[in-house]
């Protein structure tokens, strides 16, 4: 399993619940992002969201790196096949 390097606790989370996160994060946007909805989301519970992240601003800030990095691979497959 892939892990994503993060300041949070841990040091590194799963990327499935990362992706689950980022996936919350698009769904509600910044401002009404919830950490219950993004467990909800993972399949897990809220607790295990702060046990990996620590808190709502780095739940959000691997999200939006996760989010930036799959559209930098994309964009970059995207120009290298033309």
């Amino acid at each position: 399993m892939k892990l994503v390097k993060t300041a949070g606790p841990r040091g590194e989370v799963p990327e499935p619940i990362v992706a689950a996160v980022a996936q919350t994060l698009v769904r509600s946007g910044i401002q009404r992002f919830s950490l219950s909805a993004a467990a909800d989301e993972a399949g897990v519970s809220r607790g295990t969201i702060y046990n990996w992240f620590g808190g709502k601003k780095e739940a959000i800030d691997v999200a939006v790196g996760f989010i930036a990095g799959a559209f930098i691979e994309l964009f970059a497959g995207a120009v290298s096949a033309k």
